[in-house]
């Protein structure tokens, strides 16, 4: 894409990094921070509000720029660092769909079944019209496992936890283990050390969580209805392994070529504060202004995450929060998220990978 007639590629999206710097505030919050890249020099992305968390941008291993600021623990002032961990919420999704297909693959699964017919006996009866491929693209219409579709399954995108959890329910009967034992061996795989299932036997958790009340005061939050589902929202895990993830999925090591482009295709739209963006099985996808952008947020009670990984490039993008900023303002929740995310699209607007 160029920066209009006479401009070289190059050189306007030079400009365009040079002008969203110089109207972000650098802040002196952090604890500790890094830039190896010209493109973060200087660079903070907490202009709106605080950053509590860790924000990390990596070009393969090589981390490019790094941030920690705020605490795990505010009582103590035990500060966050690189190697702090945190509930991911809907990140962990692309792991599930992940789990799934290499199900498909393995011929266990197929997507265009109705998922009805790999659910465990007992429990209400799921609509035969809900394929698998709806539970995978939020099309399903799921509100609840005991309520009807609320649209009819596959013409609609309509986001749905519990259609997830469907999924980690498929998951564990076709592969006759826990969803936490899947994930577990996956994780293994991938070198992620650090990652969880949150609750899973010896784990230690996330740090401490905290929520904005409505007068502007951070709250404690003990423990979440939403940390318990594993599938949906329920992944402990820290900047540096999500990282790893990313290498681990997009480079080839989770699925199979045909594996991976089911995941990576658009099966429905999503309405974003991003704008329309396609969504595939757990992934975002984006290639607005011709960057190609695969990615997911998490917001829970506690907690707030965003996760994108460029292909061009190579990069991956992380910054995972303790703090669920309210709810009723989400730019505003994900303003920092955002933030890094314009600079690193900024730079990867004059550049590709050789």
């Amino acid at each position: 894409m160029s920066g209009g007639p006479g401009v070289p590629r190059g050189a306007a999206a030079a400009a365009r990094l040079a002008a969203l710097l110089a109207v972000i505030a650098v802040g002196a919050c952090a604890h500790a921070a890094a830039s190896r890249h010209p493109a973060f020099a200087g660079f903070d992305p907490a202009a709106s509000r605080p950053l509590s968390g860790v924000a990390v941008v990596a070009e393969g291993e090589d981390v490019v720029y790094s941030r920690a600021s705020g605490y795990a623990d505010r009582g103590r002032s035990v500060p966050l660092t690189a190697e702090s961990r945190f509930v991911v919420g809907s990140v962990a999704k692309q792991v599930t769909a992940a789990l799934v297909l290499q199900q498909v693959e393995r011929g266990a699964v197929d997507l265009d079944a109705p998922a009805a017919g790999y659910l465990p006996p007992g429990g209400a009866p799921l609509d035969a019209r809900v394929k698998v491929r709806h539970l995978l693209a939020h099309t399903s219409g799921i509100v609840a496992r005991d309520r009807p579709p609320a649209t009819v399954p596959g013409s609609t995108f309509a986001y749905s936890n519990p259609g997830y959890d469907l999924l980690g329910d498929i998951l564990e009967r076709v592969a006759g283990e826990t969803f936490g034992a899947a994930a577990a061996r996956l994780f293994r795989a991938c070198g992620m050390t650090h990652t969880a299932v949150f609750g899973a036997a010896g784990d230690p958790g996330p740090v401490a969580g905290f929520e904005e009340a409505e007068d502007g005061r951070l709250l404690p939050v003990e423990r979440a209805a939403e940390w318990e589902h594993g599938p949906s929202a329920g992944i402990v895990s820290t900047a540096g392994d999500l990282v790893r993830w990313n290498r681990c999925l997009h480079g080839g090591r989770v699925l199979s070529p045909a594996g991976y482009a089911a995941m990576t295709a658009a099966s429905a739209a999503r309405p974003h504060r991003w704008g329309t963006l396609g969504y595939g099985f757990g992934l975002q996808l984006s290639s607005a202004d011709g960057i190609v952008e695969l990615s997911h947020g998490g917001y829970v009670p506690g907690f707030v995450a965003t996760l994108a990984y460029y292909p061009a490039s190579g990069r991956t993008l992380v910054v995972l929060e303790n703090t669920s900023w309210r709810a009723d303002d989400m730019p505003r929740a994900f303003a920092p998220h955002d933030a890094l995310r314009e600079v690193v699209r900024a730079e990867q607007g004059g550049r590709v990978r050789p």
